[in-house]
């Protein structure tokens, strides 16, 4: 998935400076991707020069000016294109670097292979801790938030925030469960294979 279509995203809520699609990114899905300011801008100017976003600049005393982009009626376009595009029924790419750790092992390894198994193991349970803490402190937020909330559109909008989080950590957990599910298979063929159950 392309970086541009969240950018867009992100410039469709409103127009906004370069730091602050940053930190928009990192609000959104930060938990789950990282992308560094270099991303962002050269993201943003190919976004210029196809036609997609547009830029002013806006002067700031004794800085140097700011940019401000905003998207553009095209670029509006290509993002609801984008957003209401099902998604090709298509296997996703196998790029994990686990992965191919255990394709370059050779077999006489199977004891640093189990036991790379077992870290990695020890990896994903404190990630799906950390994902479990990050729902709870939702919750918690999103029910301060909802209390304080002064209209009906804003507990609208506290909602939606709320449900996106959410689903956004449980796919993360579903993945790690499914991950971990792997490396437990991946240790009992091993062992298997070696004799060592």
């Amino acid at each position: 998935m392309s970086v541009k279509y969240i950018l867009l995203g992100i410039l469709a809520e409103k127009p906004r400076h370069g730091y602050d699609i940053k930190q928009a990114f990192d609000e959104k899905v930060g938990d789950f991707w990282t992308l560094n300011y270099g991303q962002v801008y050269t993201t943003l100017d190919r976004l210029r020069g196809d036609g997609l976003v547009e830029c002013r600049e806006v002067g700031q005393s004794g800085r140097p000016d700011k940019k401000i982009y905003r998207v553009t009626p095209a670029g509006r376009r290509a993002f609801e294109a984008w957003r209401l595009e099902p998604i090709k029924p298509e296997p996703r790419m196998l790029r994990d670097e686990l992965f191919f750790k255990l394709v370059f092992m050779p077999d006489s390894d199977a004891g640093q292979i189990i036991e790379m198994i077992q870290t990695q193991h020890g990896v994903y349970l404190a990630y799906m801790m950390q994902l479990t803490n990050k729902k709870v402190q939702i919750e918690r937020r999103a029910r301060q938030a909802l209390k304080e909330a002064g209209s009906q559109a804003a507990r609208k909008r506290i909602e939606h925030e709320r449900l996106v989080s959410l689903l956004l950590i449980d796919v993360a957990l579903q993945h790690a469960e499914a991950d971990i599910r792997w490396l437990r298979q991946c240790e009992t063929r091993i062992k298997g294979l070696t004799g060592d159950n």
